[in-house]
């Protein structure tokens, strides 16, 4: 100062020196930066105003928009305009400008660069924009448009530098730090002064300070040296700073941890502002309710429209600010297009307005499905109830009648609701005689194997004192975890059979004159094997009359396509070898009531005209030496009870929209092959398949164009899998697969066909032929099973699995602990 200014320097005293030159620096510091600031704003080109840089991304999306719109080499169109308006224009930002082709392939770290995992799927469903994220360690502007020719994205990537306004103002900031710390340096080049002057007041007071505060200025021994004060209170601020940051982590954080689930969720999640409108809703909300993106939903006045009936909107806003919130309360909604849906509304009051915030979950294919299965459970009952067999259900647990037909009342003159009040009531109708043979008959059979079934013939007492004969079939059915639950029974009168045996015995004299009036089908044969009764039941039964085959042995004829003995011939010839040859697999047994007599029952195709199930009774006709003199033989058509009884397991086993086994043969049917892997050392492999995107079909294509993809897809598992394969509808559009004695190879090659077959279904919007297809995928969870695994283990890995090849692209094939397969191209021949 004294160099500078002599005359000045010389008469101030060293405060007013410290001033003077920290005035200067001030000055010198302003006009640096002002000279930057006018060579950077003349010169041009490094930095764009917000306003230029906007115009140039509104720009940069029509210059996309037409390069894609030419088709063809789309980067070379877009190269050849940003050339060209690089040299009209200094102010475009092309050297930090980088574009590029994106296809919805496999997904790559984002560290390359290049869009990836849930930004990259942001990006294919919105088609095309403008929208800001991050890269790396970097900010990007990302504008993209599809290419019409194919699926992929034409993207342009520009780095997020500061607009000129933004830079300037961290430019001046910067300069006031560079004031800051001249102001420092001026500060240590007064020390001497300012030691000289106020020192001791200084110490006196810092002293003071760390005793108020000494909890967070006690400097602990181990620490290294004692600072000086200042440095004290310069450490405590850097404590308070870190904790600062950590509480801002942990904020951050939290956000990004419910923006995840907000974004993720299926159900509708919004946020209404204090004025009512939509402030944000997800991806979901948006489909829910049929509209094309969020702005609209943004730009709606109220969510009136949202809503079947204002007076439910109304009933539900004053519910949930009396409560303060609402918890799966019913609602009927309505989509943009006017369709109403069925819903269940969950919502939080705000504290101020009419601000709130929750979900909305769509249930109406859930009350669909809910109403599908109470209708089919309806014409299981009205099967039930029409059954002329009493068909019952034993728990095996609680030791009591779960279900009883209405036949109960026919046959043993009981109401089910008695039966099922009373559960000795049916072992007290049992006759006195096989009572106890009975019952350790059942007791058998409830800690016997499975699925098996066990018959046995016994006489009951019917509430009117009449005794009747009853043909039982009792099967085990076990639970979930394969213990024993229920005990399925079948009971048929047959009484009239049993009448008709105990008249065979009575001698051949009374059989013939029974047997003419009799309404079940009979013929008797002698020694020769000639016709000598043929009664009309017979001849109704197989329309042939009796004058056509009495004193013939063509009784054959009616009932095979070549000559072969009836039973009635073999109990003649008492050749047991050929019963067995020839019936033995036609559910043959002795007859419990005549001595020497045979049953069976067998599939025959136009008999009569038509196909029938028919029950055989064959025995012989003794004279007073017990010589075979006749044998007689009974058919009874039983056609209608074989045929509701296929029905009854057709619908107890099978999905009725697929044709697929349903879930609970599945379950049935796993615990059986885990058992058989594991006691014969086999493999076992489950593949668990899910539709992609199957409700965007279903909203497009309507719920029977769904019920008719879902149809379709069942018939390509049934094609596809090999015939040792089960082959199951899981729900909804899920399906599962149970491969027995099949390895890593054999899994991956059955789901593989499964997954070329569905991507060749094609589905068109209407019935017109010129309607564009629509494919679908699915997406394959396998898993295989080990020493110790159970069903229910080997289930959750193919569902694990299954959601892994969700989350990495969906239409792929993923083994649990192993990872996806590669996708192989469809062949042109398939």
């Amino acid at each position: 100062m004294n160099r500078l200014f002599p005359s000045i320097g010389s008469k101030m005293s060293l405060g007013g020196r410290f001033i003077m030159a920290l005035l200067a620096a001030v000055i010198a510091a302003c006009l640096a930066s002002g000279g930057i600031y006018w060579f950077l704003l003349k010169k041009g080109g490094a930095f764009i105003p917000l306003e230029q840089r906007l115009a140039n991304l509104s720009r940069l999306e029509e210059m996309l928009a037409e390069a894609a719109a030419k088709g063809g080499d789309a980067l070379g169109h877009l190269k050849s305009s940003l050339d060209a308006l690089k040299k009209s224009s200094r102010k475009f930002p092309y050297d930090d400008f980088r574009f590029y082709t994106l296809n919805p392939g496999r997904n790559k770290d984002s560290s390359t660069g290049l869009p990836a995992g849930r930004l990259k799927r942001e990006l294919f469903a919105r088609g095309k924009g403008v929208m800001q994220a991050r890269l790396g360690d970097k900010d990007y502007w990302l504008v993209f448009t599809t290419l019409p020719d194919t699926k992929n994205l034409l993207v342009g990537q520009i780095l997020c530098t500061a607009s000129a306004d933004a830079f300037f103002m961290h430019f001046w900031l910067a300069g006031l730090g560079g004031v800051f710390l001249l102001c420092l340096l001026a500060v240590f080049w007064g020390r001497i002064w300012w030691r000289r002057q106020f020192e001791t007041p200084v110490y006196r007071l810092i002293a003071h300070g760390r005793m108020a505060a000494e909890r967070d200025l006690v400097w602990k021994e181990g620490a290294g040296p004692m600072p000086p004060p200042l440095d004290g209170l310069v450490h405590v601020m850097a404590q308070m700073t870190q904790k600062a940051r950590r509480m801002i982590s942990l904020a951050l954080t939290s956000q990004e941890r419910f923006q995840r689930l907000f974004l993720d969720s299926r159900d509708a999640a919004f946020i209404i502002n204090p004025e009512g409108c939509i402030e944000e809703i997800n991806p979901a909300g948006v489909s829910i309710f049929g509209f094309e993106n969020q702005e609209e939903l943004f730009e709606l006045k109220n969510t009136r429209c949202l809503f079947a009936s204002v007076k439910e909107r109304r009933a539900y806003l004053d519910i949930l600010y009396e409560k303060g919130f609402v918890q799966d309360l019913p609602i009927r909604m309505k989509r943009k297009d006017g369709e109403y849906f069925d819903a269940l509304i969950t919502a939080t009051a705000g504290e101020t307005g009419e601000s709130r915030l929750g979900l909305v979950k769509d249930v109406t294919l859930m009350r669909r499905a809910n109403e599908s299965i109470r209708q089919s459970e309806e014409r299981y009952r009205r099967l039930l109830a029409n059954a002329p067999d009493m068909i019952c259900r034993w728990s095996v647990k609680r030791g009591r009648f779960d279900f009883v037909s209405d036949a109960s009342l026919t046959i043993l003159g009981y109401a089910p609701e008695e039966i099922t009040a009373s559960p000795d009531l049916l072992r007290k109708c049992l006759h006195p005689d096989c009572r106890d043979k009975v019952v350790d008959r059942w007791k058998k059979v409830s800690k016997g194997p499975m699925h098996i079934t066990h018959s046995q013939t016994y006489r009951v007492i019917h509430k009117s004192g009449e005794l009747r004969w009853v043909s039982e079939r009792t099967t085990l059915l076990p639970d979930e975890e394969g213990n024993a639950d229920l005990m399925e029974g079948l009971l048929t009168d047959v009484t009239l059979q049993k009448q008709i045996e105990t008249a065979l015995i009575e001698g051949n004299v009374m059989v013939e004159k029974t047997l003419a009036g009799l309404p079940v089908p009979v013929m008797v044969l002698d020694r020769e094997h000639k016709v000598v009764h043929w009664n009309r039941a017979m001849a109704s039964l197989t329309n042939v009359n009796a004058d056509e085959v009495i004193g013939t042995n063509e009784h054959w004829k009616p009932f095979y396509k070549e000559p072969r003995p009836v039973l009635a011939d073999l109990i003649i010839e008492k050749n047991w070898d050929d019963i067995e040859e020839y019936y033995g697999k036609m559910s043959l047994k002795h007859s419990d009531v005549t001595e020497g007599g045979v049953s069976c029952e067998g599939f025959f195709p136009n008999m009569g005209g038509q196909d029938r199930h028919l029950y055989f009774l064959a025995a012989p006709i003794k004279d007073n030496q017990g010589a075979i003199v006749r044998a007689v033989e009974t058919v009874v058509d039983i056609s209608d009870r074989k045929r509701l009884e296929n029905e009854l397991l057709h619908l107890s086993i099978t999905d009725d929209l697929t044709g697929l086994f349903n879930q609970r043969f599945f379950f049935a049917t796993l615990n059986r092959e885990v058992e058989s892997a594991v006691r014969y050392s086999q493999s076992l492999a489950l593949i668990l398949l899910d539709l992609d995107f199957f409700k965007q079909f279903n909203d497009s294509f309507g719920h029977l164009g769904g019920d008719r993809a879902l149809k379709k897809v069942g018939g390509v598992l049934q094609k596809m899998i090999r015939t040792t394969d089960l082959a199951c509808r899981y729900g909804g559009e899920e399906f599962v697969i149970l491969l027995p004695r099949a390895g890593y190879e054999q899994s991956f090659s059955v789901a593989e066909r499964v997954r070329k077959g569905i991507s060749r279904l094609d589905f068109k919007l209407g019935d017109s032929t010129d309607n564009a297809s629509v494919k679908l995928t699915a997406s394959f969870g396998i898993a295989l099973f080990e020493d110790g695994m159970t069903g229910l283990q080997l289930m959750q890995q193919a569902d694990e699995a299954m959601y892994q090849a969700k989350e990495r692209g969906r239409n792929r094939i993923v083994f649990w602990g192993v990872g996806d397969m590669p996708i192989l191209p469809l062949d042109k021949d398939d």
